[in-house]
């Protein structure tokens, strides 16, 4: 049975490396067959979906890995909020802001 791991991604991709580290060591994990890797973006982390200027605001490689992790069958769940996001190769799912804690309701491991 593959373990339910949840990466919370909720700070801003840009000024410190935090959320390039996060989607990063979440490739890794990708690796791993036994394990269900879900993507939550919320609050300032859901601008991660956005087309950025990587080198301009000097952020490491955001789109590339969010790119790779859809390839490797990630899950992204995103804070709803009215944004528009513009990935093309991702479907993220939505939540309601507030709902946090039902959607890690069957989270064997949470990383935040």
């Amino acid at each position: 049975m593959k373990k339910e791991v949840f990466v919370v991604l909720n700070e801003y991709p840009f000024g410190t490396n935090h959320l390039a580290e996060k989607l990063r060591m979440s490739l890794g994990l990708t690796i791993n067959s036994n394990i269900s890797l879900n993507l939550v973006f919320m609050e300032k982390g859901k601008n991660a979906l956005r087309n950025l200027d990587e080198a301009a605001v000097g952020i490491r490689d955001i789109t590339k890995n969010i790119n790779m992790l859809s390839e490797m069958g990630a899950k992204f769940l995103v804070e709803d909020g009215g944004d528009t996001f513009q990935l093309e190769n991702i479907t993220p799912e939505s939540f309601l802001s507030g709902e946090l804690e039902k959607v890690i309701n069957n989270a064997d491991i949470i990383i935040n």
